[in-house]
């Protein structure tokens, strides 16, 4: 039996169950009562239950919104649909809608639990750098199979994972499609909610459109995963990265674009998460609980 074959999902009472204790977490911020399996720049992934954890579980923004909530699920679901019928392995996911603090709902996405070993960084790390590498050339040449102007994929090798030898998507929480006429169709105020609000118009009007499109050309894709290698710590693998994409791109790359890009990538979140981080400081200073749950500050 495959590792995807053993997958079912939680149901409500488990999920109810995560997210109050995510309400206490947030209550009590210092206390450990959630456990972090990983994160990205926007979400954090929670095993649970966490005594014997069966999920990794990724806890989108909440919001008072419930046509919005529905809408932001059934995008993540066509997402993943569109991604397999285009030949690239998701990790199975199931998408809930859970009531959160009152008058509010929040998504959960679900997944099996992955062995660390198994997850991309991982298994680069144990191996010696080679342009030639089976798991390399498998993500990258998935990466550009599927890098089109209406459906994109989260190059970065943290997003992926090797079951029974096929790299499979394991982040689909931000669903990077466009309408026909090149415009991302991700509702936004949902992933802009953390930040101060004085912030979100600016933010989904001049930030997140810039920033999802460049997903989408194939280019800013192989640069993107290379750029994510320096923050991985995997400095000796960017040759050989850089020379795969080559073989795979009309244009190629430099490793000296992949540092700028990094470099600019890395000043962009850090200025994202400090605002986040000065709203939830507002937030507690008014007496009321920051409900959002912010990712830890990443090591640049």
């Amino acid at each position: 039996m495959l590792l995807t074959d053993a997958f079912a999902p939680p149901g409500p009472t488990e999920l109810a169950a995560l997210e109050r204790r995510v309400q206490r977490q947030l209550e009590k911020p210092d206390e450990p009562l959630l456990k972090l399996l990983g994160h990205g720049e926007v979400t954090l992934a929670f095993a649970w239950p966490a005594e014997a954890p069966r999920w990794a579980c990724k806890r989108l923004p909440p919001s008072p919104d419930r046509g919005a909530l529905r809408a932001y699920a059934a995008h993540v679901e066509r997402y993943i649909a569109a991604l397999r019928v285009a030949g690239v392995a998701v990790l199975p996911t199931s998408c809930h809608i859970v009531d959160s603090y009152p008058g509010t709902g929040v998504i959960f996405l679900c997944q099996p639990i992955v062995e660390a070993r198994r997850l991309g960084p991982a298994i680069l790390r144990s191996r010696a750098p080679d342009a030639e590498d089976p798991f390399l050339n498998a993500v990258l040449s998935t990466v550009i199979g599927v890098v089109s102007p209406r459906l994109a994929v989260d190059s970065q090798l943290s997003n992926w994972a090797d079951i029974d030898g096929v790299p499979h998507q394991i982040d689909v929480s931000t669903p990077f499609t466009c309408d026909a006429l090149g415009r991302p169709e991700l509702d936004s105020r949902i992933v802009v909610a953390p930040f101060p609000w004085p912030l979100r118009g600016p933010l989904r009007r001049w930030v997140v459109p810039p920033v999802l499109k460049r997903y989408h050309d194939p280019r800013q894709s192989m640069i993107d995963f290379v750029a994510n290698l320096i923050k991985e710590r995997l400095e000796g693998w960017i040759g050989p990265a850089v020379a795969v994409a080559n073989r795979l791109l009309p244009s190629p790359i430099s490793v000296a674009e992949a540092q700028a890009y990094y470099r600019e990538d890395a000043q962009l979140w850090e200025t994202t998460w400090r605002a986040k981080t000065i709203s939830r400081a507002t937030t507690r200073l008014m007496g009321k609980t920051y409900q959002f749950l912010l990712p830890p500050r990443t090591a640049r």
